[in-house]
């Protein structure tokens, strides 16, 4: 792999496993601004007449918004697709900006990856001499030990991110992404559903408001009262039925629900 300069705009972006945030975009093209370029991106060409990017997508739309007319590059020409695109995950996975859901997509995708990068190399392996009439074990490191050498992750991180991703759908899991859903104690709240009740819970609570943030310095009874509001709005209609029965018969000179004045 050599290092060079390559015209930014020259450079095809096929679909990639993360998608493109403008907002990284321009805290890269401010930084990129002040003190250059601190890792090139990563490109190859199969034929010579045009460049494809393996890793640095973000980067390499800062340079063009900073209207740079060349961009620092390693060629990664003579590495195979599954080795390209396992370079691209692994970078991101190295990075603090993916949120849970992205983390257990490009896990996920690695371990797919992984596989057939395994399949490949015992398909051309030569055989392992045998001991007497026995052959002997194959020393192989597993998927978790070989993602946490490459990415600092621990092996239970990377399997709980598995896990995760495994028992939720696909649709399931782009309606969290991005959102204030996208935790890894909500993801893991539905793991033990059902997709379609998945579907229906991901759907209320997105549609429910957003609990009051005291850290905005709204204290006391202000405080207080919000926070009764944003809970009624996440029980259903019976609780709500139940709790004004409750409420009438604790205190029935302030609580009417019927056409009262009180």
């Amino acid at each position: 792999m050599k290092i060079e300069c390559t015209d930014p705009e020259i450079v095809d972006v096929p679909r990639r496993l993360r998608s493109l945030r403008q907002d990284k975009v321009d805290q890269l093209a401010e930084s990129m601004a002040a003190l250059g370029l601190q890792q090139p991106i990563t490109v190859w060409s199969e034929a010579g007449d045009h460049l494809e990017l393996v890793a640095g997508a973000h980067r390499l739309a800062a340079a063009i918004k900073l209207g740079w007319e060349s961009i620092d590059c390693i060629w990664a020409n003579g590495m195979p697709e599954i080795d390209r695109q396992l370079w691209e995950i692994d970078e991101n996975l190295m990075r603090a900006e993916l949120n849970p859901t992205e983390l257990g997509e490009h896990i996920t995708r690695r371990a797919e990856l992984w596989g057939k990068r395994e399949t490949q190399v015992s398909e051309v392996r030569p055989p392992e001499k045998s001991v007497g009439n026995k052959s002997p074990p194959t020393q192989k490191k597993g998927f978790a030990a070989d993602t946490a050498k490459a990415t600092g992750m621990s092996k239970r991180t990377i399997n709980e991110h598995l896990a995760r991703t495994k028992a939720i759908p696909a649709d399931v899991r782009d309606m969290i992404k991005g959102t204030r859903l996208d935790t890894r104690v909500y993801l893991d709240s539905l793991k033990g559903m059902e997709p379609d009740d998945q579907r229906a819970k991901v759907k209320a609570d997105l549609a429910a408001p957003k609990k009051p943030n005291r850290s905005f310095g709204i204290g006391g009874v202000e405080g207080e009262f919000q926070n009764l509001q944003w809970r009624w709005n996440q029980v259903s209609c019976e609780a709500q039925r139940r709790f004004k029965n409750w409420v009438s018969k604790q205190v029935p000179s302030v609580y009417d629900d019927g056409d009262g004045d009180a």
